[in-house]
């Protein structure tokens, strides 16, 4: 190979991603400044732009000249021919995650997706975070209320006591009746501190609430998987939802539509490699293959 055989002219800036056929002879790639654009690959003309079609983060061609595109600002996965129609368009929730990997087979009908939820955890993260300080901060103020209110209805109860003290010095029955005012007025404050502490030991029962609201509640991340969906609808027909804390990174999909290759990056564990088959044609092999006449222990150095 020598040289660059065309040069793909249309971008005014850096591009976020390609995709080429080469059965069909087309590019198609992406900036933030022209949106999405079809070239030639072996003439390197200029062929359109999509039409309303932004700055697209993921490109899939189908074999059958479909572009699929995934706008992650409008959050919108769209589908169109090569000459700029429309064929379906599907909205995909923040909870869902982006889209991080495109594969279409090889017979044009299907599109495996695989999302990422890195982001949206990190949101939520951060949500928690900052809801968990929220309440430490509302607990503490309601604690230091009911130690000020406490030590209010301690201090009116001091001057209370001193007026009944006076009073006593005058008199038997004044006395006798201060001091049972100020018995009351104690207890009065003394209500004043229980309340303090039935704050204090509030504040933890609160956190906890909340904590638990968020794990078992409608709240929670649905998570990454890897989706199989209709080609010319964009709709749903299997998913496959991965372990908690792992998204993927990339797909391949076989010629012969039968194993789905999965690559996958996580948080607090290194990534792994997922193979997706289909158990009845891996069961029908393995007859042929006996028929044909392997024995069992030819089996082991293929598999």
């Amino acid at each position: 190979m020598e040289g660059p055989v065309q040069v793909l002219r249309g971008h005014l800036d850096d591009l976020l991603c390609c995709a080429v056929s080469s059965d069909l002879d087309l590019v198609a790639s992406s900036s933030r400044s022209r949106g999405v654009i079809l070239h030639s690959l072996m003439k390197g003309r200029f062929l359109r732009q999509l039409p309303g079609v932004g700055p697209a983060d993921v490109l899939a061609i189908s074999p059958e000249g479909v572009v699929v595109v995934w706008e992650r600002q409008p959050r919108t996965l769209r589908a169109f021919t090569i000459n700029g129609g429309a064929v379906a368009g599907v909205s995909i929730s923040e909870e869902d995650g982006d889209v991080s990997g495109l594969q279409v087979s090889s017979n044009g009908l299907f599109l495996a997706v695989g999302t990422d939820c890195s982001r949206w955890r990190h949101v939520r993260e951060k949500e928690r975070q900052q809801e968990l300080e929220r309440a430490a901060v509302k607990a503490g103020e309601k604690v230091g209320l009911g130690k000020a209110g406490g030590e209010r209805q301690e201090r009116g109860g001091d001057l209370d006591g001193e007026k009944e003290e006076t009073a006593r010095g005058q008199g038997g029955e004044g006395g006798e009746a201060g001091e049972a005012d100020r018995g009351s007025e104690r207890q009065e404050g003394g209500g004043g501190n229980g309340e303090g502490g039935k704050m204090v030991a509030g504040a933890g029962d609160a956190l906890a609430d909340w904590r638990d609201t968020d794990e078992g509640g409608s709240r929670k991340e649905r998570g990454s998987a890897v989706s199989l969906l209709d080609l010319f609808s964009l709709k749903a027909l299997c998913r496959f939802k991965l372990p908690e804390g792992t998204d993927v990174t990339a797909l391949a999909l076989s010629a012969d539509n039968t194993n789905l290759l999965c690559s996958t990056s996580a948080d607090l564990a290194p990534g792994q490699l997922i193979l997706y088959s289909n158990p009845l044609l891996s069961v029908k092999m393995v007859d042929q293959m006996l028929r044909l006449g392997w024995e069992g222990s030819e089996f082991a150095s293929i598999f």
